[in-house]
């Protein structure tokens, strides 16, 4: 089975795979390179397991009830429960209450990596930090187009406990370190945010690869870096362009094949976020969304 779906699966997953045990600002130039030739070979690898698919697969609208609903779980919302582990600092609720009055704005709080597994039914690291973030994420993983905590796969934004990183799957996240600006005075005209505004998603494959290797390495532009994971520095703004690509990303439980993208809001979106508290677990972001537009389709190669 030869689809667009098999093949960008393949092509946008393997940078937040490997970006879940090591922070890609802390390895060497060579072992990036091999990293990159190990992530293309685990591509090919996956697009030929891939192409021995043969049943079918499933939309929405057709899967049975009982298997629906143990999907649904896995994309479920965090209860109130969990949300409670994870709220910002009252101090920090008070300060930028006001902010917080303006539309399309948030304030968020990301615990660091622990390494919890995504598993479909349940939490595998069975640790006692693991067992405290037990929302889908695991409290460090977020998306602005839900507003909410997200697997990571699904996700715009990942803190590691040292930096950010874009880690979702066919997504393209490009973010900017801007210095100390407050976040009241950021907008689209902001220096540092017409690259990210005027840059123009993959249209196909090979501009969809292109992209993932040039925000790996970093954009240089008028004296900014674009990166895909950027290191986290308290007192600092960040603008993030996140790109979410329409398309399929297989997955299965019970044996029913599922687009995983029909259980997720694909859009492009554009946040400037600021650090305003880190400490040895958790980071905490004040966020305002500058431009939102529809989520791009990558193109399928007839060959």
């Amino acid at each position: 089975m030869k689809s667009l779906g098999l093949i960008i699966c393949c092509i946008f997953t393997g940078f937040s795979v490997s970006a879940q045990s090591t922070d890609p600002s802390l390895i060497s130039p060579k072992r990036q390179n091999q990293a990159e030739r190990d992530r293309q070979q685990s591509q090919e690898d996956q697009l030929k397991r891939l192409e021995n698919i043969t049943a079918g697969i499933y939309d929405r609208t057709t899967i049975r009830r009982p298997v629906y609903q143990n999907i649904a779980k896995i994309y479920r919302k965090p209860s109130d429960k969990e949300l409670e582990v994870l709220s910002p600092a009252k101090d920090d609720l008070q300060k930028f209450a006001a902010f917080l009055q303006q539309p399309n704005t948030g304030i968020t709080r990301l615990v660091k990596d622990y390494g919890c597994a995504e598993n479909p039914n349940s939490i595998v690291v069975a640790s006692a930090d693991c067992l405290v973030y037990t929302m889908p994420g695991a409290g460090s993983s977020f998306s602005f187009r839900i507003n909410n905590y997200q697997l990571r796969r699904l996700s715009d934004l990942t803190y590691t406990g040292n930096s950010f990183q874009s880690t979702g799957i066919m997504l393209h996240g490009l973010m900017v370190d801007i210095g100390d600006v407050p976040l009241e005075d950021v907008s689209a005209a902001t220096k540092g945010a017409e690259f990210l505004i005027n840059f123009t998603p993959a249209t196909d494959l090979k501009s969809a690869l292109k992209i993932d290797l040039q925000v790996i390495e970093g954009i240089k532009k008028d004296g900014f870096v674009y990166r895909r994971n950027l290191a986290a520095t308290e007192g600092t703004t960040y603008l993030l362009r996140s790109i979410a690509y329409k398309g399929k990303l297989l997955r299965a439980v019970q044996g029913v094949i599922f687009n995983e993208l029909e259980f997720d809001k694909r859009k492009d979106v554009t946040i400037a976020f600021r650090v305003v508290r880190r400490d040895a677990e958790s980071a905490t972001i004040i966020w305002k969304e500058l431009e939102s537009k529809k989520s791009p389709l990558i193109k399928s190669d007839d060959k």
